[in-house]
């Protein structure tokens, strides 16, 4: 299990827990998805972030993610191909 989402796991009924687990590895099988350990850690921690903050709809957390994730892929490729 991601770090962040073990410390989560920690605070959390073990029902709860398996739900932070599916949807990161909803979105971690996703083909757009870099499932470096580095890039499941920082999606981990935004889980773990997200479920602090109240938000405990797996649907909610994976649409927030989703989102979040695809604006860093286009920021990164924005920075590769020298974009602003």
């Amino acid at each position: 299990m991601d770090q962040g989402l073990r410390q989560e796991a920690n605070r959390c009924e073990p029902a709860h827990d398996e739900m932070l687990r599916g949807v990161l590895d909803s979105i971690a099988g996703q083909p757009w998805f870099e499932s470096s350990l580095c890039c499941r850690r920082r999606l981990a921690e935004r889980l773990a972030l997200l479920n602090r903050m109240g938000i405990g709809n797996p649907a909610q957390l994976r649409t927030i993610v989703v989102s979040w994730t695809i604006s860093d892929l286009n920021r990164d490729f924005r920075r590769r191909i020298g974009g602003p």
